[in-house]
């Protein structure tokens, strides 16, 4: 190690951000997510490393379990693109991860490949020309920021699906899950043509907007995160919720779909890509016939198995919820409805479905296998 040059500088003063330097001893730096307004331990980090010289660093996560599967999501200064340090490997450890500098350089590290407001930006702004598409504000966040809501639509459809993502802000693979299936679903496919004159498409990308720009964890925020915020006897917290209620409540949606992301490794559900089951029984049959259409359209490098659906009163999947006697999650609210045709959450992993690694692009290819199995469930009338 490097006992005998100087530390690297740790920062996190950029958009997404996140982490607390414990310590720094020889060449191992001790660190730890920053929870700020977090009720308990949760795992995201975003930081930034300058190494003064060459050299192999160790970096530990005494307080908890903060390394994916395939390691940390890593890029280099000047890079765009981010890659997992371990590749396809299995990264054994849970709490640890190593670096080698050939020389000074600055290196970026995430707990997971991240997506912030910029990335959307520019996401949408492909689709300058495209008559179908526009982008407006859902609302204004607690802090300010404007919320984006795409519509994608040809001519003026009489039902509508709405996509949601990023109730936890952390959850930054949903957000590539979302670009396939709107990618998808604005093709000259033929079905796809067809779907966007039979619905309007809705998509809230950022749900929780400042958490995702502040670099906050965003679940089990005190007193409750966005994904309690709904039902809730005394009213909203945050205004993105407020709005996509109304919205809701104004489309009246055939179909709605929030994206998430589960725990960070390990477990039985933590490394598939999985529907969660909803208590309404009359939407079970529905549930089961679109888990079915997705193990179809998913590609073999992303896939998805119907088995995999938790079903409700299994596992977390409880009828409490984690609601810390708050309101409920947004898919099981929507799903008390009496319109929706389909109303789900989805949990998509940070790094593997299985043996299988993850990157934005796999998991885009994941999302234009949702939108394949959205328009051949809407279209069985």
């Amino acid at each position: 190690m490097n006992d005998d040059i100087p530390a690297p500088r740790i920062s996190a003063g950029f958009p997404g951000g996140n982490v607390r330097v414990l310590g720094i001893e020889g060449g191992t730096v001790r660190l730890a997510p920053d929870l700020r307004d977090t009720l308990q331990f949760w795992f995201f980090w975003r930081f930034r490393a300058a190494f003064p010289a060459e050299g192999t660093w160790r970096f530990e996560f005494p307080d908890g379990n903060c390394v994916g599967t395939r390691g940390p999501a890593v890029r280099r200064e000047g890079e765009t693109e981010w890659r997992w340090l371990s590749g396809d490997a299995l990264h054994e450890s849970d709490r640890v991860f190593e670096w080698t500098s050939a020389g000074p350089e600055t290196v970026e590290f995430c707990q997971c490949v991240p997506y912030q407001g910029a990335d959307f930006d520019a996401f949408a702004a492909t689709f300058a020309d495209d008559p179908c598409v526009s982008v407006s504000e859902l609302c204004r966040s607690r802090a300010g920021r404007s919320v984006p809501l795409l519509r994608l639509r040809e001519g003026d459809p009489a039902e509508a699906v709405l996509f949601s993502c990023r109730h936890h802000a952390q959850e930054s693979m949903a957000s590539f899950a979302m670009e396939g299936l709107l990618r998808a679903l604005a093709s000259d496919e033929p079905w796809a043509a067809a779907f966007r004159r039979s619905f309007e498409v809705l998509a809230v990308p950022f749900v929780d907007r400042d958490g995702v720009e502040d670099g906050t964890q965003g679940k089990f925020r005190i007193p409750h995160d966005h994904n309690r915020d709904y039902g809730a006897a005394g009213g909203h917290l945050y205004p993105e919720t407020a709005a996509l209620e109304r919205l809701l409540d104004e489309r009246r949606p055939v179909a709605v779909l929030d994206l998430h992301c589960p725990w960070i490794r390990g477990g039985e559900t933590n490394e598939n890509a999985y529907l969660v089951g909803i208590p309404a029984e009359r939407l079970w049959p529905a549930q089961a016939a679109f888990g079915a259409l997705l193990e179809k359209h998913c590609p073999p490098e992303a896939p998805y198995f119907a088995a995999d659906t938790l079903l409700f009163g299994t596992h977390w999947n409880l009828p409490t919820d984690f609601s810390n006697g708050f309101g409920t999650g947004f898919s099981r609210w929507a799903a008390g409805k009496p319109w929706p045709r389909l109303a789900q959450g989805m949990e998509i992993p940070f790094a593997n479905f299985r043996e299988k690694t993850q990157t934005p692009d796999t998991v885009r290819a994941f999302g234009r296998g949702i939108a394949a199995a959205l328009a051949e469930f809407l279209s069985a009338r």
